[in-house]
């Protein structure tokens, strides 16, 4: 049987990607559960694609099950904790990788041909 490839979701053209940076003090996570938390990343809409990725080692026990943008400005980055113990994520700067689809000119400020760069309103990266 052949491979049939992935279920593509949207086709689009015309995408921007950023990555940017951010300062992430999250709250504890109870035993055996997950929590989703939120944190103001400034220039993230509705309906952009978001991933995150601590850049120093994570508090043992605890993961990133997922992130998302919850509203305009604001991204939810869900932690598990599978332990039998409350455990507190990680302070860290988390690099945030946004991609919007269908970008006007304003939404990034575009440094290559490559189409990506920092996402306007947030300058940290």
């Amino acid at each position: 049987m052949s491979n049939p490839g992935p279920n593509i979701v949207a086709v689009t053209a015309n995408r921007a990607t950023a990555i940017v940076s951010l300062a992430v003090t999250p709250a504890a996570v109870a035993a055996i559960t997950t929590a989703e938390q939120d944190f103001t990343l400034a220039g993230v809409a509705v309906g952009d694609f978001v991933s995150v990725s601590t850049t120093a080692a994570q508090t043992a026990g605890v993961a990133i099950a997922g992130a998302r943008v919850k509203s305009a400005n604001t991204i939810s980055i869900t932690y598990v904790n599978p332990t039998a113990a409350s455990k507190t994520p990680a302070a860290d700067t988390y690099l945030v990788q946004i991609v919007r689809s269908f970008p006007v000119a304003t939404d990034f400020l575009v440094n290559s041909v490559s189409n990506s760069g920092l996402l306007a309103g947030n300058i940290t990266a």
